[in-house]
């Protein structure tokens, strides 16, 4: 029987550059017992040879190092490095991120003490100069109830290194991360969610995650958002949770949707729309939706109730106005498709001879 307490999977793809910066802090943990694992994604610019020195470096650490033999993407990655882990947990990270050296034994001796499937981790957000802290939204869960917490499963982080997992919850219930280039992760933590029947959360900062975003990956991104729509419907239709989550997992989608529609041209916005509502569930729970909202949300005078309320109130009211504008948005560019696509199936008028 093996006796290491966690599996570190680290999926890298030209990385070669920030890794003795940012990718070696992962061999300061203060728990003892951890194997690391690299996956290497068919990288071009001498990461793998340089996973291969760390491993002749640090011959004290347990490091395994793997590479796909074509680029994969960092799903299939995460799950080849998955398929070879011993440890009772298992906790995936990227290659450029940063984690606090007491992160896995705090974590370790939280999960063994309330004997956890699953437990949640806080994490900071930096772009450049900005860093933004996020905590947990332990205000709004009963963290005593798997069904409570379920039903929240759309809203909770859902990056991979938010969360260390007993690796058993995903061998035995077949969890891995589908083959999505974007938005896997989203995936992967609905189906935890919805197998876990003991969950744990930790809300302190131990995780930075270093991002770096351009055009570029925000168009790939996007494009792949309404693929983790339908594959997450399908999710809780297996297990029995559309009617609970299907609205919180539109909810969540709809939020990328519309943040990708205010930084596209217009082209490209008219073919995220398609993508996006290409899947009946969609449109229907768009409509559903929009008929949920009362007068005070669908109007600008929420402010005038906001004084004489309270700040929880006031909260959910604003909240509540800016999915309301969401929706707005989703169902004025699903109305320009259509009206493009009927004038595209206009037979052209012949000119009068």
């Amino acid at each position: 029987m093996s006796n290491i307490l966690v599996s570190v999977v680290i999926p890298v793809y030209n990385s070669a550059d920030v890794m003795d910066d940012r990718c070696m802090h992962v061999f300061d943990q203060t728990l003892e017992d951890i194997e690391f694992i690299f996956v290497d994604d068919f990288s071009e610019d001498g990461s793998y040879e340089r996973l291969l020195s760390y491993k002749e470096r640090f011959k004290d650490k347990n490091i395994k190092v793997l590479r796909n033999e074509k680029n994969l993407g960092a799903g299939p990655t995460r799950n080849a490095g998955l398929s070879v882990a011993t440890g009772k947990y298992v906790y995936f990270i990227d290659s450029d991120d940063q984690m606090v050296a007491t992160l896995l034994s705090e974590a370790v001796e939280k999960m063994e003490a309330e004997q956890s499937d699953l437990l949640f981790i806080a994490h900071s957000h930096e772009t450049g100069d900005r860093v933004i802290t996020h905590h947990l939204p332990l205000h709004a869960i009963n963290i005593h109830s798997i069904e409570s917490i379920r039903m929240h499963a759309a809203h909770l982080p859902h990056n991979p290194w938010t969360r260390v997992i007993r690796r058993e919850l995903m061998t035995a219930n077949n969890i891995t991360f589908p083959d999505i280039r974007n938005g896997h992760s989203m995936c992967c933590s609905l189906h935890m969610l919805l197998c876990a029947e003991r969950v744990s959360f930790l809300d302190e900062v131990l995780y930075r995650h270093i991002f770096t975003e351009n055009s570029l990956s925000l168009r790939r991104r996007l494009s792949y958002i309404f693929e983790v729509y339908n594959y997450n419907c399908a999710l809780i239709r297996k297990y029995g949770y559309y009617e609970k989550l299907h609205q919180s997992v539109f909810i969540e989608l709809l939020k990328g949707y519309t943040h990708g529609l205010m930084r596209l041209g217009e082209q490209e916005k008219l073919d995220l729309t398609e993508k996006f509502f290409s899947s009946p569930d969609a449109m229907t729970n768009l409509n559903e939706l929009m008929s949920s909202f009362t007068f005070w949300e669908k109007k600008p005078f929420y402010k005038l109730v906001q004084r004489a309320t309270g700040k929880d109130f006031r909260r959910t009211i604003r909240e509540r106005h800016i999915l309301f504008l969401k929706c707005q948005i989703a169902r004025k560019y699903y109305h320009k498709l259509q009206v493009r696509q009927n004038q595209s199936a206009q037979p052209a008028i012949e000119p009068a001879k």
